[in-house]
C-alpha cells in the first residue's frame, strides 16, 4: 500500500491511504480526491464559461456546477476502484450519500439542468463498467 502521512495533529489519523496493489492488476489508486482532480482538469479543457467545483444544490454539494451558452450543467463524479475479471464495478460499497446525490441530480434534470455522472476508473487493465443496482424508486 501507499501512504501519505498529512502532518494535520487535528486528525484523527496521521497519514492517509492513497494505493493499494492488488495481486494481477497491480496499483489501484484510492485517493477519493483523484477523481474530482481528474475530472476538474478534463473540464477546464472543455470550453465551458464557468466551472464550479462542490455546487451547493438542495440539500447536497455537488461535484461540478457548469455553464455553458445559457446551459446549466451538473456533474457528479464517483471513482471506480472495484475490479472482477477486467470489469470495474460502480460503486464498491454501500452509499447512501452517493445515492443522496444521485437524486439530487435526477431533481435537476427535472427542473432543466443537463446532469452527468462521471465514473472515474482508477486501475489499470479495466476492459468493460457495469453498476451494481443500489436504486430503487
Amino acid at each position: 500500500m501507499i501512504l501519505s502521512h498529512s502532518g494535520n495533529p487535528a486528525r484523527k489519523t496521521a497519514y492517509d491511504l492513497i494505493a493499494v496493489y492488488k495481486e494481477g492488476l497491480g496499483l489501484v489508486n484510492i485517493d477519493s480526491q483523484a477523481p474530482n482532480q481528474v475530472v476538474k482538469e478534463w473540464l477546464q479543457g472543455q470550453d465551458f464559461d464557468l466551472v464550479r467545483p462542490e455546487y451547493r444544490y438542495g440539500d447536497s454539494r455537488i461535484d461540478f456546477y457548469m455553464e455553458k451558452g445559457g446551459h446549466r450543467y451538473l456533474m457528479e463524479v464517483k471513482g471506480c476502484t472495484l475490479e472482477r475479471d477486467g470489469i470495474g464495478y460502480f460503486p464498491d460499497a454501500p452509499t447512501e450519500r452517493g445515492v443522496k446525490h444521485l437524486r439530487e441530480l435526477a431533481q435537476a434534470q427535472r427542473k432543466g439542468y443537463q446532469c452527468a455522472v462521471a465514473f472515474v476508473i482508477q486501475m489499470e487493465g479495466i476492459t468493460s463498467g457495469a453498476s451494481i443496482p443500489v436504486l430503487s424508486y
